[in-house]
């Protein structure tokens, strides 16, 4: 959890967590993730590759920042099935927010969070967007490229 991506947490109700997982894992377009180990899936298309996580009970989501918001329209569309359906709440790592009715001022919240992150990350960090890459993928890139944001010091 960094610079590179924007993170969500789906909570369920602790009594309905295994029918979500097992209804997560039949996800349209949803597949194990190649070399991601266990418990880990994405959802890929021209606009966005999505990283989920199952982590115990609950569902994490990582979504690189330089992928289309239409990954946030995506992620909002499935949470919001499985609350209607089973309760539960999604989380925005980064703010904090604690989405559980999942209005349209709720997407419009999510989105704007990303674009601003997003806006960060190409001025400061890398120059790429609406490239549907992997979080993992932009993180070791950032990495391997020893890129720090722009203004970054060592003190």
């Amino acid at each position: 959890m960094g610079l590179e991506a924007i993170n969500f947490a789906y909570l369920p109700p602790e009594s309905k967590s295994d029918v979500v997982l097992n209804d997560f894992s039949k996800l349209p377009g949803i597949i194990p993730k190649i070399g991601g180990g266990q418990g880990r899936y994405v959802i890929k298309n021209d606009d966005y590759l999505i990283d989920f996580l199952v982590q115990g009970k609950n569902l994490s989501v990582r979504i690189a920042l330089c992928c289309s918001s239409k990954s946030i329209e995506k992620v909002f569309d499935i949470f919001k099935t499985f609350s209607e359906k089973y309760g539960g709440q999604l989380k925005v790592i980064q703010s904090k927010k604690v989405i559980v009715h999942f209005t349209n001022d709720d997407l419009k919240s999510m989105v704007s969070a990303f674009e601003e992150r997003r806006k960060v990350f190409v001025e400061q960090i890398a120059d790429i967007s609406n490239m549907p890459l992997s979080s993992d993928d932009v993180f070791n890139y950032i990495r391997q490229e020893n890129i720090k944001p722009k203004g970054y010091q060592i003190l």
